[in-house]
């Protein structure tokens, strides 16, 4: 075994890895990806997966590296390479300093060796974030070149997939879309990756590879948004990761509660029209091979969880469910395999796992021509329009997202009105994106931000002014300004925001990655002094539009609503020049099989007190509550969508009427 020396040049090192052959794998190589801190080691060395330190603390892996057969590279080196490179662009500020060598480590354990056994060394290299040294790029280029020259190796088939024949039931809207589109107008088709940090392997690259290969004639959006570690971080952060990409499918994994779980699929499936495919947990200790799924009463928890609680959920939602766990069982016990042969670490798959994984969830992605596609044929219908002698359409719809399907350029704009209303002026149609990283991480700076009034379009900077300690937990107090708001308050991690113009609302609980930066110190570090949180509230909506076709070999659409409260509404189209225009096309989530409908929101009290209005409120819906000058005038909105149960907002003599409009 050889003995690898790790080079690293700074605590700042945010990537590297090793390649390595191991001659005992025949045509496999070793790839050390992930590393982990030794807190107790005086130069805080990097060990890499696979490695641990002398006593055997902090290790990520102590078990051994991934390998990974040199067929399946493709996508992991797309996915390393992509994130290192994107590092390797920003200035180093201490460029030029020598680097510094770490202790040497056997794979397998955390102390020297002879050089015995079976490993010749193939690469051996430290990519570190944030280099503009031209060697780095260099070591990219003969790395890939490396990697394309690697050698070839398979994997057991897989043989076992359990009743293929029923496979793809819940999901056939957005196959059949993939499989029915023209070559010479190809559709548009969304795919999203969800979950944790199982979503995050790269077995979604090659579903990702695999779906381009099959359907060759759709064009295919496919986005990865899981987040790593607890399954809390994706309850506050879906609304802002799934809803505002709107796909046509979702593969999805979650280790969270079955009321977790359930509820990312509700809020999906109420206000989307996304197929949703929802996957159970693989096999990960040798009491799961053995496990009994019935019979036995009572059943793990395992067991419940995944043969039980998963398989309800997606039967109630009008999902597909996807049955990893069995056939992966199946496979370790035809070959004689234990779970942790076919992971890098305790828990999450390695290149062979990650083949199993690609193999299972491809067998559902099929399409079924036998299955009627009443359950969703009117969850998106395309209304065709005159293709002259108009300059006004109106149309009556019931859903909430409108697409224009464009068949030409248009010389002028366009108008658009809904219910009597521009779109900008739906407070439903503004959302705020997930904020920007926490820098040295992988998950938001702020997983959760609301808003008490109507939003704009606009930028947002919450610029730290301090960083401090109290009770021994990492604080920040920092100024807010938006683009068009200006400055908006300033406010500290440790107690509720609610910006000056009521805008932006934070809850402590929100600001977690700062905690988490104090146990993940000092890879992931406490926020500096002038350093911006930036994020984004934007308008999923147009007043007006001009038609114009961006890529003639595509189905060229404008989202001129989404987001809409779910009901019956009135689209109004307007123009000099139409004759661009070919269809609209109306997004119904109340056409899907859906959850139960929430109590309706009532108002329970109003009481005024000098110029503030207190309400209380019933009920769990969204609602958002507006104001008249009189009972048929325009109603315009007071507040952001939001489900508090206690509101309090200034009035006036201007205010008049109040009513309370429920979304959900």
């Amino acid at each position: 075994m050889n003995v690898f020396t790790l080079i690293h040049e700074h605590i700042d090192c945010q990537y590297v890895f090793i390649v390595v052959r191991d001659t005992s794998k025949a045509g496999y190589v070793a790839v050390f990806t992930s590393f982990a801190l030794e807190d107790d080691y005086k130069y805080r060395s990097l060990y890499p997966c696979g490695v641990s330190s002398s006593d055997g603390s902090r290790g990520r892996s102590p078990s051994r590296p991934r390998f990974l057969p040199a067929e399946k590279f493709g996508p992991w080196v797309v996915w390393v390479l992509a994130r290192t490179l994107a590092s390797l662009w920003s200035p180093a500020p201490w460029e030029g300093e020598r680097p510094r060598e770490a202790p040497h480590f056997n794979h397998t354990k955390g102390e020297s060796e002879s050089r015995q056994g079976g490993c010749d060394l193939l690469f051996l290299f430290a990519l570190a974030a944030r280099r503009r040294l031209v060697m780095m790029r260099a070591a990219l280029f003969i790395l890939c070149l490396t990697f394309v020259t690697a050698f070839a190796a398979g994997f057991p088939p897989i043989t076992d997939l359990g009743p293929t024949n029923t496979f793809g039931a819940g999901i056939q809207r957005s196959l059949r879309l993939m499989a029915d589109s023209p070559p010479e107008r190809k559709r548009t088709v969304k795919v999203l990756f969800y979950g944790q940090s199982i979503t995050q392997e790269p077995w979604f690259l090659t579903v990702s590879d695999w779906l381009r290969q099959r359907y060759p004639n759709v064009n295919l959006i496919i986005t990865n948004r899981a987040v790593g570690f607890h399954a809390i971080l994706l309850t506050r952060i879906a609304d802002a990761d799934i809803l505002t990409f709107y796909p046509d499918l979702i593969i999805y994994h979650n280790y969270g509660l079955p009321h977790e779980i359930e509820g990312i699929v509700a809020r999906t499936r109420a206000r989307t029209t996304a197929d949703i495919l929802i996957q159970n947990d693989h096999p990960t200790v040798p009491q799961h091979l053995t496990e009994k799924t019935s019979g036995v009463v009572p059943l793990s928890a395992d067991v419940t969880r995944n043969y039980i609680d998963l398989p309800l959920i997606a039967e109630r939602y009008g999902a597909e469910f996807c049955d990893v766990r069995t056939p992966w069982k199946n496979y370790l016990q035809q070959y004689g395999l234990q779970p942790e042969e076919v992971l890098w670490d305790v828990l999450h798959p390695d290149a062979h796992g990650c083949y199993l994984m690609s193999e299972i969830v491809q067998s559902h992605l099929r399409v079924d021509r036998t299955i009627s596609a009443e359950r969703w044929a009117d969850s998106v219908r395309t209304i065709p329009l005159p293709e002259e002698g108009w300059s006004q359409v109106t149309l009556p719809f019931t859903g909430n997202r409108v697409d224009v399907v464009l068949s030409g350029n248009g010389t002028g704009p366009v108008r658009v009105l809904i219910d009597g209303k521009k779109p900008s002026e739906f407070p439903e149609l503004y959302a705020f994106l997930r904020t920007e990283f926490y820098p040295g991480s992988h998950h938001p700076c702020i997983l959760h931000v609301n808003s008490r009034v109507p939003l704009l379009e606009e930028t947002w900077s919450a610029t730290v002014l301090e960083s401090y300690k109290k009770d021994g937990i990492p604080q920040i107090r920092f100024a807010l300004r938006g683009s068009k708001t200006g400055f908006d308050g300033e406010g500290t991690s440790e107690l509720p925001f609610i910006s000056n113009s009521g805008r932006v609302m934070i809850d402590p609980f929100d600001f977690l990655m700062l905690t988490w930066a104090m146990d993940w110190y000092p890879v992931v570090k406490p926020l500096e002094v002038g350093y911006e949180i930036k994020f984004e509230s934007r308008l999923y909506g147009k007043d007006e539009f001009t038609p114009q076709i961006i890529d003639p070999t595509l189905e060229n659409t404008v989202t001129v609503a989404q987001g809409l409260a779910n009901g019956p509404h009135t689209l109004t189209l307007s123009g000099a020049d139409v004759s661009g225009i070919e269809a609209i096309r109306i997004y119904n989530p109340l056409a899907r099989t859906q959850p139960p409908p929430p109590p309706r929101v009532r108002i329970e009290s109003a009481t005024v007190h000098e110029n503030n209005l207190t309400i209380r409120a019933s009920g769990t819906a969204r609602y958002v509550l507006e104001s008249a000058p009189s009972l048929d005038g325009i109603w315009r909105p007071l507040t952001a969508p939001h489900t508090e149960r206690e509101l309090t907002l200034p009035i006036n003599s201007q205010t008049g009427f109040l009513r309370l409009r429920q979304l959900d």
